[in-house]
């Protein structure tokens, strides 16, 4: 189901826990807000995949055979939980097997963790994410690139760069580096294709900068 996009507001007006597309054409234009506390019977949810099992059902999953991908993604804030119990990640899944995806990661204060996967093997990836992102980035291209904008790489640590995989951690390091990662984690595989990554709100900073013209800077206005 394709949530549409509203003028007048900052993201969908209907949540969805689980949204599975399937398509051979491009996906574009389409705004999704996810709840994972929502509450659905499971036969009212899409069917799982093949390797896919209900602890890893996935919140959101886009496919295009032969087109574009284009998601701008808005996460509802996690309910109160037993510290006790491990929180669920928000599954999100991103694929076009020839042509390019990009999205957008926003949302609410105090989200539950998520997990992004995304595979192009034949076209650009390009992910934009809110600047309160902490949590693990691997890359991996084998006959493209991997462009982290320059205000991204400042608040990133590079784990590794093994066999066209590139590894890196976003945010304050954390302490405790020896227990499995569970928090916020961004998978991109492009084989053919450039990788790239920046926060949401660069584009208007830089355009902001850049001033209306040549008169503008000039008088400053």
């Amino acid at each position: 189901m394709i949530v549409p996009l509203q003028d007048n507001h900052s993201k969908a007006d209907t949540p969805n826990r689980e949204t599975k597309i399937d398509g051979a054409i491009t996906i574009s234009g389409g705004r999704y807000t996810i709840d994972p506390c929502m509450i659905i019977p499971p036969h009212f949810l899409p069917a799982l995949g093949p390797d896919e099992t209900e602890e890893a059902r996935k919140n959101l999953s886009i496919h295009s055979s032969h087109g574009s991908v284009t998601a701008d993604i808005w996460l509802m804030a996690s309910q109160p939980r037993d510290l006790s119990t491990p929180q669920k990640r928000t599954l999100l899944c991103l694929r076009s097997d020839y042509g390019s995806v990009t999205t957008t990661i926003d949302g609410d204060q105090d989200i539950a963790p998520f997990k992004l996967e995304i595979n192009a093997p034949h076209g650009t990836v390009s992910v934009a994410l809110p600047r309160a992102f902490r949590g693990l980035l691997t890359l991996t291209t084998i006959h493209g690139s991997v462009s982290l904008s320059p205000i991204f790489t400042g608040n990133t640590t590079t784990l590794s760069q093994v066999n066209h995989v590139r590894r890196y951690f976003v945010g304050d390091f954390p302490i405790d580096s020896e227990s499995e990662w569970d928090g916020n984690e961004v998978v991109v595989e492009s084989t053919h294709s450039r990788i790239r990554i920046k926060y949401i709100d660069e584009g208007a900073a830089e355009n902001k900068s850049a001033g209306g013209g040549f008169f503008s800077r000039l008088f400053g206005h």
